[in-house]
């Protein structure tokens, strides 16, 4: 495993984390299931804006 893969696992993780904190302070809630299936296929045709 080279040094930058290390780096970039330890950034993953770390973002992660944070994440994870900040959803669970400020009440983040997953969407109802029916957004995914109106979502996903927007996301394809138009990308991430």
């Amino acid at each position: 495993m080279t040094r930058e893969a290390i780096r970039d696992a330890f950034y993953v993780a770390f973002l992660f984390n944070v994440y994870d904190r900040l959803a669970d302070t400020l009440g983040w809630e997953l969407p109802d299931p029916s957004y995914y299936a109106k979502a996903g296929p927007f996301l394809l045709k138009k990308g991430y804006l």
